[in-house]
């Protein structure tokens, strides 16, 4: 991207950034431009971030784009729809956007701050060779973090988090090199950078400044290939619905389309956004989400029940159980001697519950009064929970691999805030944890928000329904399989390796490996299949993110 001397937006000059803009347009894919992408670079390339960087990116890119000319028809046609619906994106994305980087920014400085009492002295650590695992002069010391504290007091400061914290007094490990994570398979990747960056092999994706800046197109690719964005759903019926939403500018418009809304016969999840509606209306009529003194309990029964609770109320697949419900999760591995018995059970606000397979989703409540501290113990919470679901998935699938299929997703209320996290397993049982996605309610009448925050729900439910399709598809096979063939999903669940009924001659050994064998390749190829052919409805679009929504025409496919 072009690179500039002037650090701050409100000091660039028109033509500057007219230049900026041609050069992203000039250089990006037509496919790919986005009013949100362009607006992100431009964050990046002009620091310190000020609070008019909205205004000053609308201002001067509606006059680029009422100028701008090109030859190629869909290109013009492209910049047209994104001027077109610039300010609704804006509206609904683009301003939060500036919060959230303010935000990001502001926890990697105070993550990247050395505390005195663990702050190595300059003169201790040794430069840093780039190197791959093999060319370390031995696995072990590739393998070990080393660190060297100091007692002494010193004044706080901020360093490069480019390579895991030290963790022996003597040595350092090698620092990691990207060429060799690039070559790796996903599972190698995850694996290797949890070795590096992560701890109790589990790597975080979601605090920021964990993995170094020089890994962040390995952490896109990882990104794609884990499916890690929440993809929005919709059907042509609720688009439409979403889309009068976003242009609605009173509470008079608001009730004209609640009252458009058919109930009957119930379609998609049009019943759910007339109750999320209807809400709303009465809300911001009496000007209560604006009050930031209303309890846990306020939210709960005035607000969450409607906008959230509601989008669950229509799928026979699961019970939905609310406020302080136990996790089944933990009852079930202490049953299975996975857990320690004395382990406490652990409550939960929000929790779906399928009779065959146990809680399916989980829901922590916060109210926007709260502490940090309280809704960093909630998100902690949850994800040990999440862990503890793979954990037990995992000893209930016919074979471990199938673990790579799962998805184990909750959400995080904060006041008027959700956040969606999502947590997978590889097959060597390298546990994964991510964000999926974030969406607000506006504190102030504010309809391109409310649309984004309630196709988010919706694009939730659909997540959740479609992993329980496949879990249930993985688990059924393992059933079936055993019931046909007379062989139990695990032969360890009976017997131990060195138990009577496994001392027996050679042949019947050999005979045992290969049954094993064809029942293990059976069943995968089978599993496979039918997760394979799971899909939702026929009738439901998807889309990236919020902007591809609003810039899709009605002839869009």
């Amino acid at each position: 991207m072009l690179s500039t001397s002037i650090s701050l937006l409100c000091e660039a000059s028109e033509n500057e950034l007219f230049t900026f803009y041609e050069n992203y347009f000039k250089t990006t894919h037509v496919k790919s431009w986005k009013v949100l992408d362009l607006f992100k670079a431009l964050l990046a390339e002009y620091k310190p971030i000020s609070h008019d960087c909205v205004s000053i990116f609308v201002h001067t890119f509606k006059r680029f784009g009422q100028n701008y000319a090109s030859n190629n028809v869909k290109m013009q046609h492209t910049m047209k729809n994104l001027l077109d619906k610039c300010d609704n994106v804006i509206n609904s994305v683009l301003a939060r956007t500036l919060v959230v980087k303010e935000c990001v920014e502001t926890n990697v400085i105070n993550q990247n701050v050395v505390h005195p009492t663990t702050s190595p002295s300059s003169n201790q650590i040794p430069s840093l060779k780039e190197v791959t695992p093999q060319s370390s002069s031995s696995s072990s010391t590739a393998a070990a973090t080393t660190s060297t504290s100091s007692n002494k007091p010193s004044t706080l400061k901020r360093v490069d988090n480019d390579d895991p914290s030290p963790s022996s007094q003597n040595k350092r490990r090698s620092r990691l090199s990207v060429s060799y994570v690039k070559g790796l398979s996903l599972d190698e990747k995850l694996q290797c950078l949890a070795d590096y960056y992560g701890n109790d092999n589990t790597l975080d994706l979601i605090s920021p400044g964990v993995i170094p800046v020089r890994f962040a197109s390995i952490r896109k690719r990882i990104s794609v290939d884990l499916q890690i964005p929440l993809s929005l759903k919709y059907t042509r019926n609720e688009r439409s619905i979403l889309i009068k939403i976003i242009k609605a500018t009173s509470l008079h418009d608001l009730e004209v389309i609640v009252k458009d809304i058919p109930l009957v016969p119930r379609v998609g999840f049009q019943s759910y956004i007339y109750i999320a509606l209807s809400k709303l209306l009465l809300l911001y009529q009496c000007d209560q989400l604006r009050n930031t003194t209303h309890k846990e309990g306020w939210y709960q029964g005035h607000l969450y029940a409607d906008v959230f609770d509601a989008v669950f109320l229509f799928d026979p697949c699961y019970v939905t159980k609310r406020t302080e419900c136990h996790a089944t999760t933990i009852k079930y591995l202490k049953k299975m001697k996975q857990i320690a018995s004395d382990e406490k059970d652990v409550k939960v606000d929000l929790i779906l519950f399928n009779t065959q397979l146990g809680d399916i989703f989980s829901c922590e409540d916060k109210p926007a009064e709260a502490k940090e501290a309280e809704v960093e113990a909630d998100i902690k919470k949850a994800k040990d929970l999440r862990q503890k679901r793979l954990l037990y998935i995992k000893s209930i699938l016919p074979h471990p691999s199938l673990i790579n299929s799962v998805e184990v997703i909750s959400s995080q209320f904060y006041g008027l805030s959700l956040t969606i996290y999502g947590s997978r397993m590889t097959e060597k049982g390298t546990i994964i944890h991510y964000q999926k996605g974030v969406a607000s309610l506006p504190p102030t009448f504010s309809m391109p928000e409310v649309a984004h925050f309630l196709l988010t729900v919706m694009s939730l439910q659909r997540a959740i329904v479609l992993d329980l399709k496949k879990l249930t598809a993985i688990y059924q096979v393992g059933l079936e399989d055993s019931i046909s063939f007379l062989s139990p999903n695990n032969d360890g669940m009976f017997y131990r390796d060195d138990s009577p009924i496994s001392d027996d001659t050679s042949d019947t050994s050999t005979s045992s490996d290969m049954m094993e064998t064809e029942r293990l390749r059976r069943v995968l190829k089978i599993t496979t299949d039918k997760v394979n052919a799971i899909g939702l409805d026929d009738d439901l679009l998807s889309c990236e993110d919020w902007e591809d929504l609003l810039v899709l025409n009605e002839n869009d496919s």
